[in-house]
């Protein structure tokens, strides 16, 4: 049953370096599209002095400024915006971060310390709508901040193809005569959105703890139009998380001064999977937190690589 699915899931997840508590879904706020405990949790230990400074600042409202401050600039500026690259606040001399990613070079232990505190939650039967009581199957967060819905169906009973209709037919971002829904607006809501079977996913990743961080972190790409507004968010496609991480990984492994061959069909996302590797390889490390290379040079008959 779709129950016992969702069951796996989070037991998976959890055993994972997930967090998973029954009854999260109580704790979550519609109207901010937040898990305010997660989000405050975070910073209140990784901002000590910043923390400090808004509780000087706001006294028991610091946490409820926050979570507003959270809200309006996800509605600005976008969800990924906000997770890379933190948020404003009267009062703080530099932006508040809201995540960490893993960093290049691990000599920096504040980082890592930081990156470590990172709480990945998921949450299931999860009340999102503030129109009426639809609630989504399982919702995946960073820091409080939500990053992907999931549908599940059982081949006993219903295809993935149903999950799809569920999200065309009845998430409507923002239904006719109704205000928004926060959760599925785009780009200020969840980042991406699964339709699960028990055999199939329309998108299709590795959800352990690491690798959903470093596709948040270094994957995720906001695709502007010419008024600089986000016009849709770039997900990495299964072929091309693994032949930039093979990559990296042969590189590491064999040094500098190989030769490698990646085969891409029509379509399937040449120029992402170029710019990605050439990024990643002109900040990869060794162990010894040195450089392997001075400069990417990249040679293609691809003008869209130059924006990339």
């Amino acid at each position: 049953t779709e129950i016992n699915f969702e069951s796996e899931i989070c037991a998976y997840l959890s055993a994972n370096g997930w967090l998973y508590e029954e009854g999260d879904a109580a704790k979550y706020d519609r109207g901010l599209a937040l898990f305010p405990e997660d989000a405050l949790a975070w910073i209140q230990k990784t901002q000590t002095e910043a923390w400090d400074t808004l509780q000087k600042n706001h006294g028991s409202k610091a946490g409820d400024t926050v979570l507003a401050r959270i809200r309006e600039s996800l509605d600005k500026n976008g969800t990924l915006d906000v997770l890379r690259h933190g948020i404003d606040l009267l009062g703080l001399r530099k932006k508040l971060p809201l995540a960490q990613f893993k960093p290049a070079m691990a000599i920096n232990p504040d980082i890592l310390v930081r990156y470590k505190a990172n709480r990945l939650r998921v949450i299931r039967q999860v009340r999102y709508s503030l129109h009426n009581e639809n609630n989504i199957d399982l919702v995946l967060f960073l820091n409080g901040l939500p990053v992907a819905t999931i549908e599940l169906k059982t081949d006993f009973t219903q295809s993935i193809s149903d999950a799809i209709a569920q999200y065309k037919f009845d998430r409507n971002p923002k239904a006719k005569g109704k205000g928004s829904e926060p959760l599925l607006t785009f780009p200020s809501g969840a980042l991406v959105h699964f339709a699960v079977s028990s055999s199939e996913v329309e998108m299709t990743t590795n959800l352990q703890r690491e690798g959903w961080l470093e596709i948040i972190g270094r994957y995720m790409l906001a695709e502007r139009d010419e008024k600089k507004q986000i016009k849709k968010i770039i997900f990495p496609r299964y072929h091309q998380l693994d032949a930039t991480r093979e990559l990296q990984a042969a590189v590491l492994k064999d040094g500098p001064g190989g030769r490698y061959l990646i085969q891409h069909s029509a379509g399937s996302g040449k120029t992402n999977s170029i710019a990605w590797s050439a990024h990643f390889l002109a900040d990869l490390h060794d162990a010894e937190h040195n450089k392997f290379f001075d400069t990417v040079i990249v040679v293609s008959d691809r003008n869209v690589i130059d924006t990339q």
